[in-house]
């Protein structure tokens, strides 16, 4: 486990930048900037950019870069490809006139633009900070307001939930709303973007100011789940050697550090699934949400009972998940309401195409999933795959019946199903009678995907009532 040595004294100093059209580049701290606002591009792509912008006009080839990014690594051709496009897509070159990385096939590649070392130092990081397009906040008011007043009282808040129910916008919308009482001011990270052994500390230390806060600050380490150990002792050490410091996390699992306050964020409530079409659509706000984006992606369509109903169905399908409903609202002006719940049952978390922007593991439904799963240890894999075949709900004694099956003990399979709860995969429902535990519709459609991969003959989704609500 990574255990980064963080104090206000090792912070790197200040720079001057290099710089290339309206763009400033630090090279040790691997910050880019446009205009003064920060450009989200993760570790590789950094060090891909210093290597072309440090050679302005010449040609490096494609095995030079990739043993200037990935030293001692053997990589794909098409990771040096991805990673260019990333960088022409955050430069936005080709637009405007702008050119800055020209490509010679087959030979490599090279920096077009004029770059000068400008001497003045980096700007201060609270500049230099998350400035996020907050939108509106739908059915998630109280939980806002909770979390910005649990900011003014406790040093570290962490926001959990499963992926895609909005927990990077109702932190940057908390940090909005208590930036008040943050005069020290309020510093961004997103874990999401930085690699396995890349080094948590130095990252921290990129974004936070030099020498430290003297004032009351606020730390936002938003996507923490995949690198939950070193985020949680990187909290700790910052907390002890900044007493003015307050951290913002956001996670799929909690940090589990001594005093962390954990908000659990559920999805946006949906209409029932039985009854006459909503007379008020604002009174569920995953419905108001996705007629609002729907709204925007194209042309409006005629809010009658029928395009209601099937509105409402598709938001209970998708489980009030505010990513999953932006991203479905996106193709409603290609399939319409009707072709958009059809494919929903045939083509499951692959129906439509992935946003243009946010991070790669939030792009579709099946990269959200995908990337929850992919940090399960194999055994809580394995009982997650198997629990797509209950029906909605089912409690622990019917999920123990199948122990013996899946080569588990029942007390094995009681620490895995709790894991998966903590890990927001698994819903847990208290009721006086019991709890209920049950996937996520979207969750159970990803799980029989990778069923169909480990079991002889595939269950069919009547089987498994993917979407039975």
């Amino acid at each position: 486990m990574e255990s980064p040595n963080i104090s206000a004294t090792n912070l790197p100093p200040q720079e001057a930048p290099l710089a290339f059209g309206p763009f400033q580049l630090y090279a040790a701290r691997k910050l880019l900037l446009n205009q003064g606002e920060p450009v989200r591009l993760g570790g590789r792509a950094i060090d891909l950019l210093l290597a072309l912008v440090r050679r302005p006009g010449q040609l490096l080839s494609q095995r030079e870069l990739v043993a200037q990014v990935w030293p001692n690594t053997i990589v794909e051709d098409s990771s040096l490809r991805v990673h260019v496009a990333a960088l022409r897509r955050a430069l936005r070159d080709g637009a405007e006139g702008r050119c800055y990385i020209n490509n010679v096939p087959g030979r490599g590649y090279s920096f077009a633009a004029c770059v000068e070392t400008r001497d003045r130092p980096a700007p201060q990081p609270a500049a230099a900070g998350r400035r996020v397009r907050l939108s509106s906040v739908f059915g998630q008011a109280h939980d806002l307001e909770c979390i910005a007043e649990r900011l003014r009282a406790q040093r570290l808040v962490s926001i959990v939930g499963p992926g895609g129910v909005g927990k990077t916008t109702l932190a940057a919308a908390a940090a909005t709303q208590a930036h008040e009482h943050f005069a020290g001011g309020v510093f961004h990270l997103d874990l999401g973007a930085i690699a396995h052994g890349q080094p948590l500390a130095q990252e921290i230390a990129r974004v936070m100011p030099d020498g430290g806060v003297t004032r009351p600050a606020l730390l936002v380490l938003d996507n923490c789940e995949h690198l939950i150990a070193p985020a949680a002792a990187a909290a700790e050490r910052l907390l002890s050697a900044m007493p003015g410091l307050s951290i913002l996390a956001t996670s799929r699992e909690p940090l589990l550090v001594d005093g962390e306050y954990v908000r659990r964020i559920a999805p946006l409530a949906t209409p029932p699934a039985h009854g006459a079409a909503p007379s008020n659509p604002n009174a569920f706000p995953a419905l108001q949400l996705f007629l609002d984006r729907a709204g925007k992606a194209g042309d409006a369509f005629e809010l009658d009972g029928p395009n209601l109903q099937l509105a409402a169905d598709i938001c209970r399908r998708l489980d009030g998940l505010p990513l999953a409903l932006e991203i479905a609202a996106a193709s409603v002006p290609a399939l319409g309401l009707k072709g958009l719940s059809d494919q929903l049952g045939r083509q499951q978390l692959s129906l439509v195409a992935a946003r243009r922007h946010g991070p790669a593991n939030q792009a579709t439904l099946f990269a959200c999933h995908d990337w929850s799963y992919a940090l399960l240890p194999a055994d809580e894999q394995l009982l997650f795959r198997r629990l797509a075949a209950f029906a909605p709900g089912f409690s622990l004694d019917a999920a123990c019946a199948i122990a013996n099956d899946i080569g588990m003990t029942a007390a094995q399979l009681t620490r895995a199903l709790m894991a998966l709860v903590s890990k927001s995969m698994l819903m847990a429902d208290f009721h006086a009678a019991g709890t209920v535990y049950r996937l996520l519709n979207t969750a159970r459609a990803y799980a029989v995907e990778h069923l169909h991969h480990h079991t002889a003959r595939p269950l069919s989704l009547g089987e498994t009532h993917v979407f039975h609500v």
